[in-house]
C-alpha cells in the first residue's frame, strides 16, 4: 500500500523531490502515482523524477533533481553551476552535473559530464546544493568561451569576492592537463595588464556588451587620475567602491575631484561597485545619456561659433 506519509518526509529532504525507484519502496504503483498526477497532489519532472505538489519547479529545484537523477553521486557544475555563482545568465535544461562514478547516461534533461578525479577542494554546497567552486567552474568553462567572455566572466568573479588571483592560479597548478587549463593559464597572464583594477575591468566588459566606445583607464585629466576617460566626448567614470574608498578622508577627497572636474566642463559619473554587477543595464543607460549630451553640446557649442564667424548682412564684410 502507497505510504504518503513516507514519501513526504523524504521528499522534505529533497526539495520536495522523490524519484521513481523511491516511490517504488514506499509501495507505489503506477496506477498510485498516476492518480497523484491527475490530481496535482504530485508532478512529473522528467522520466523518472516527481516533485510533490503543483508548482513549477525553480531552477534551484530543477538543479537538485539532476543531482538526485545521479542518486547524489554528483554535484551541479558548467553552465548551472556558473548561474548559481552570479556568473551566468538563467540557464536551460539540460542541468549540468559532473560525476566521479557511475554512468555517464543521465537524462534528455540531465546532461552528465564525466571526470576521472576530482579534488575536495573543488567541490562546496551553495543554496543546499552540492556544487563545483567557482574556480572549478570557471575552469570547467573556460574551454567553451572565447577570450573576451573568459576575461570578463574572470572580472566578474573577482568583483564579487567569490575567486582571486591566487585560487585560480591554484586550480590552475593542481588540474593537470584537464581542459580549460590551457585557456584559464592564458587569461590570468594576460589580466593583469587590462587596468589595475577589477572594477574598471568589469566596466570594459559592459561597455563591449553594449556598443560603446572603450574608455581610457586610469588616465590623467586636469592633473587628476580618473577611473575611465570618454576622451572624445569629455565623459568621465569613476568606480567608488566602498571597500577601497571607504574612509572619509579619501571620501572627501573623491567628492573634491569630481566637483573640480564638472566645474571645468567635464560631465563625471560616479558609480559603486554594486551599480556594475548587478545593474548593468542602469550604468549603460546613465553612460549612454552623458555620451549623447556631450555630443550635443559639442554640437551646440560649433553652432555658436559658426554663427559668430558669419558676417552680418550690410556689415561691409560680405564678398
Amino acid at each position: 500500500m502507497a505510504d504518503d506519509l513516507a514519501v513526504t518526509r523524504l521528499a522534505a529532504t529533497q526539495m520536495r523531490l522523490v524519484r521513481a525507484d523511491q516511490l517504488a519502496d514506499a509501495g507505489f504503483s503506477w496506477n498510485a502515482i498516476k492518480h497523484r498526477l491527475d490530481h496535482g497532489f504530485m508532478r512529473r519532472l522528467w522520466w523518472g523524477m516527481y516533485m510533490l505538489g503543483p508548482d513549477q519547479p525553480s531552477y534551484r529545484t530543477l538543479a537538485r533533481a539532476g543531482v538526485l537523477t545521479c542518486r547524489d553521486e554528483a554535484v551541479v557544475s558548467e553552465e548551472w553551476a556558473g548561474y548559481f555563482w552570479g556568473l551566468r545568465p538563467e540557464p536551460q535544461l539540460p542541468v549540468d552535473v559532473t560525476r566521479t562514478k557511475g554512468s555517464h547516461r543521465g537524462r534528455k534533461q540531465v546532461r552528465v559530464h564525466r571526470t576521472v578525479l576530482t579534488d575536495p577542494r573543488d567541490v562546496t554546497e551553495r543554496l543546499g546544493l552540492p556544487i563545483t567552486t567557482p574556480e572549478r567552474t570557471i575552469l570547467d568553462l573556460a574551454a567553451r568561451l572565447s577570450d573576451w567572455e573568459l576575461q570578463a566572466l574572470i572580472a566578474e568573479a573577482l568583483v564579487k569576492k567569490l575567486v582571486t588571483v591566487r585560487s585560480l592560479n591554484a586550480i590552475v597548478d593542481r588540474a593537470g592537463r584537464r581542459k580549460g587549463v590551457k585557456q584559464l593559464k592564458g587569461a590570468l597572464e594576460q589580466s593583469p595588464g587590462l587596468t589595475r583594477s577589477e572594477y574598471e575591468r568589469l566596466l570594459r566588459r559592459i561597455c563591449h556588451a553594449a556598443d560603446l566606445p572603450q574608455p581610457r583607464t586610469n588616465a590623467t585629466v586636469e592633473g587628476y587620475e580618473v577611473d575611465a576617460y570618454f576622451e572624445q566626448h569629455g565623459v568621465i567614470v569613476e568606480v567608488n567602491p566602498f571597500s577601497t574608498h571607504g574612509h572619509k578622508r579619501a571620501h572627501d577627497k573623491d567628492t573634491r575631484k569630481i566637483a573640480e572636474l564638472n566645474a571645468k566642463g567635464y560631465i563625471v559619473l560616479p558609480f559603486t561597485d554594486k551599480q556594475l554587477t548587478d545593474q548593468p543595464l542602469y550604468v549603460v543607460a546613465k553612460i549612454q545619456e552623458a555620451l549623447a549630451q556631450s555630443s550635443s553640446r559639442t554640437a551646440g557649442a560649433f553652432a555658436r561659433r559658426t554663427s559668430a564667424s558669419m558676417p552680418l548682412a550690410g556689415s561691409g564684410r560680405e564678398k
